[in-house]
């Protein structure tokens, strides 16, 4: 087969076989093979060092299978040439997200949102990131954009409300747990997070009630149910408060779950 060289860079390449890799690897993430896809887009850059296409698909695969640092030094080798491309740019940020370097997190996805101001799960992963760093307001304004995109989008609810907590806005987090509720009221990390609220503005019997939703849906969930008899003992109701903490001391873990409280 007759090789070529790739313009300016001296290097010999076999086109028809590099993009035949390239094509396998393609089929293979979209049909999420994703290691089947690392292995066609690794095979198609030994033909091709230069092909910048398939670096970008290879980070987004590493990201896929939970390869963060791997997909982040991929990315980080062709980012002057993924300016315009969003999905590798979002799978660049998610890449450095999960390595819990957020700032550079951040930095890529005002990127990707300048390309796209509608890019739902771009200005939610960027609240993410805002609320790791402590930056608790800024991550808020960031969830309500996602709200504002997509109004049944849950988690963006639930972490808006997680992050009005931080700041001591209870019934502002409320309200955005309700909102979760009424699109999946199953969800007992929030009706745990609900009750955590209710008890910090001193509304012990609907917090007992909130605990009570979450230990429903995870009856093993030792947290919830000692916070529910925390909240027991703050209303004199001492008798069920210690039914509730025998029940929590019972399950495994109990003393490791309750030093987090």
């Amino acid at each position: 087969m007759m090789e070529f060289t790739s313009e300016g860079t001296g290097v010999e390449i076999d086109p028809p076989e590099c993009e035949e890799w390239f094509r396998r690897g393609l089929y293979c993430s979209a049909t999420g093979r994703y290691e089947r896809a690392i292995v066609s887009f690794s095979n198609a850059l030994k033909v091709n060092p230069e092909f910048k296409k398939a670096y970008i698909a290879l980070a987004y695969a590493l990201d896929r299978v939970g390869r963060s640092l791997e997909a982040a030094e991929t990315c980080e080798g062709v980012f002057g040439s993924m300016q315009e491309n969003t999905d590798a740019l979002f799978a660049m940020a998610k890449a450095f997200h999960h390595l819990g370097r957020f700032e550079r997190s951040i930095e890529i996805l005002d990127r990707v949102i300048r390309n796209d101001l509608s890019h739902t799960e771009a200005w939610h992963l960027k609240g993410n990131s805002l609320y790791h760093l402590g930056k608790y307001t800024e991550a808020v304004e960031c969830y309500k954009r996602a709200t504002e995109l997509n109004p049944a989008f849950v988690k963006a609810w639930f972490n808006k409300g997680v992050n009005y907590t931080a700041l001591s806005r209870f019934e502002d987090a409320i309200r955005c747990f309700d909102r979760c509720l009424q699109f999946n009221p199953g969800y007992a990390e929030v009706w745990k997070k609900r009750g955590v609220a209710l008890g910090a503005m001193g509304r012990y019997e609907e917090a007992a009630s909130s605990f009570g939703r979450a230990v429903e849906i995870n009856p093993r969930d030792a947290s919830s149910i000692h916070s529910r008899g925390i909240c027991f003992q703050r209303i004199g109701r001492q008798e069920e408060a210690e039914v509730e903490f025998s029940k929590a001391r019972s399950l495994p873990r109990f003393h490791e779950l309750i030093g987090l409280l």
